[in-house]
This record gives C-alpha cells, structure tokens and sequence, in this order.
C-alpha cells in the first residue's frame, strides 16, 4: 500500500521575535551569528562577545558529535556497535549513552534508546514509509528493552535483536557541550537552537533573562513564553513529523516502546525546562509517551526539572517550580489538579 510524508517542518524555532530583535539591534557588544544544518536539522548559535572563529569551532565541534553518533554514518561509534554488539565507546558517547540509559530506568522505559528497529520498520529512518502487522509490532516489541544493554568495565555489549539510537538525547546534550565550549572561550551570553532544541547560556548584556517563545502545534502562534537563563528548554510533540497513509490514517514519530508504534497520546506537546540538556532530552519524550495522568504525576514527584504539558483540550499543566518564569497565551487554560 502506498504511503506519503507529510512534510511538516521538523525545526521548531522557541526563539520569540522580540529576542531576536533585541539581540540584532544591541550595540553593546560584540554579537555574532551561525546557522548550519547538522544533526539531521538547522542549527543556529547567537552568542555575545564572541567572534566567528569561535563560532566555526563550535560548529566543527557539533559536527564531530554527529560523526560519532549517528546512525546514518556506517563508521559512527553506534553504528559499529549495532553491527558489532559490542564496543568501546570513547568518554563523550560512553557519558551520554549512561545519561540515557538513566533515564531509561528512571522512567520505566517510557524512554528507550533501543526502539531503533521499530523506528526503521515504520520508515522514519530513511523516509521509506511503511505502516508494519500486528505480526510484526509483536516482533518489534521483543527487540525493544534498554536492559538489553550491559557494561563490563569499559566494554559495552548487547543481545543480537537490540540497535540503539541516542538521536532522542543527543542533542540536548551537544547542547550543553556547546555551552561549555563558549565559557572555556569565554563566551558568558549565548542562544544555541538545535533544531529548536534550545540551550540558554547567561543573560543578556542589560543582564534581563532570554524571553522564549514555545511554538504551538499550529504553527501559528506560541503556547507559552519562558523567562530563561543557563537552562535548556526541549519540546516534544507528534506534529513536529508524521506521515499519512491512503486512508486518511496519520502515524507520528513518537514510538511507544511499550507497542513500537507510534504513542497514542492525549498530550499534544511536551516542552521540560531543566539545567541538564541530556535529561530535558529525554523526558520530553517520556512524557509524551507516558499521556497526560502519568506525565503530570511524574512531573509532580520529580524536582530536578519543570514541565510545560499542553493536553488536546488546549489546557496546560505547568509545574509548580516554574510557574514564576512561565507566561501562557491567553487562549490556553491553566490545568487545575483537583
């Protein structure tokens, strides 16, 4: 059965206008700027006192992440132990691979770097869409179990059903790397947008916080604004990418580890707000996946982080520790728990 993408745009940019604005009209310092595609998305790094030899650094440093991660190069750390089912990871990717499989654990598998087969079953991969059985999602779900990874010493190793991808954290935290990359060059004040996974470094130079913006699902306004300063802000949501079939059936990227189909969520997106780029990374999708009573429950017994969840119904639970620098469209309801 023939399939086709619907070619919504998968960047979402957080960045509001009025900071953009403001940013390209200070004349108090020294502000330079670059955009460049990596990571599978546009990149683009804003940053105060700085000059573009530091920017073209910190691009090659983005670039030399990607090499090594990335499932699309056959030569990547993680492409070799998919292959192989055993590596040596060097210490970047050995950090984020136990980041992430932190916060596997930490959220009961709502988030798996192991759901891999089932996002290349589906075809978000390499666009070749295919919408698999019930047959083969009972084949899938078997191969999908972050558990399946073990540590000995420096040596990781894994079952040989089990691929991992760490695209779904990855760049939060590239991001964070990004960031200290700036202050080793002395760069206190930056905007590191990858892909609309974005990383707030310092304040700006009339020392007022970054004001971002978080797109609605639409496209055409924003669900809420942040007051943000050394933090990272990563959303999640099935609008960012999806396909349809000749039916009128619309999948999304957002696998559930649990059916290795796409989640079947009453959330509509996930935006965490949290110091640590990696975990933000991680629980935007978690969350999702998790819908709506399970996510606000997490968020309510978890302190380390801040979640902005819009549910269907256009209300929007905001935790408790972040409700002081969040500021919501007056056409979205604050969630009241009862």
């Amino acid at each position: 059965m023939k399939k086709y993408i619907n070619k919504i745009l998968i960047i979402t940019c957080f960045l509001i206008l009025s900071a953009i604005s403001l940013i390209s009209c200070d004349t108090s310092g020294n502000v330079f700027k670059i955009d460049f595609f990596a990571l599978d998305t546009y990149i683009s790094v804003t940053a105060y006192d700085c000059d573009k030899s530091i920017l073209a650094g910190l691009e090659e440093l983005v670039r030399s992440y990607e090499n090594k991660i990335s499932v699309t190069n056959e030569d990547s750390q993680v492409s070799l132990f998919n292959r192989n089912k055993t590596a040596t990871f060097d210490s970047d990717i050995s950090s984020l691979l136990e980041k992430s499989l932190d916060a596997c654990k930490k959220t009961q598998g709502y988030f798996d770097i192991t759901v891999h087969p089932a996002v290349k079953k589906w075809g978000f991969f390499d666009d070749k869409l295919y919408v698999p059985t019930s047959s083969e999602l009972k084949e899938l779900t078997n191969k999908i179990d972050y558990k399946k990874i073990t540590c000995n010493g420096e040596i990781y190793s894994t079952t040989s059903d089990c691929e991992i991808d760490l695209g779904g954290c990855a760049k939060g935290y590239i991001g964070d790397k990004c960031a200290e990359y700036l202050v080793e060059h002395n760069v206190t004040s930056a905007v590191i947008n990858l892909g609309g996974n974005v990383k707030v470094l310092g304040k700006k130079t009339d020392n007022s916080k970054y004001n971002i913006a978080i797109e609605s699902p639409d496209k055409y306004g924003y669900i809420a604004y942040i007051s943000a300063e050394d933090t990272s802000i990563v959303t999640s949501g099935a609008y960012e990418r999806n396909f349809a079939d000749e039916s009128g059936n619309i999948y999304h990227h957002i696998i559930d580890p649990f059916t290795a189909a796409p989640a079947q969520s009453d959330i509509c997106s996930v935006s965490i707000i949290c110091d640590d780029g990696t975990l933000a990374d991680c629980l935007s999708t978690a969350l999702y996946v998790m819908g709506s009573q399970k996510a606000i429950e997490f968020s309510n017994t978890h302190d380390n982080f801040g979640a902005i969840i819009l549910m269907n119904d256009d209300t929007v639970f905001v935790s408790e520790s972040i409700k002081n620098i969040v500021t919501l469209e007056d056409k979205y309801i604050l969630y009241r728990e009862s």
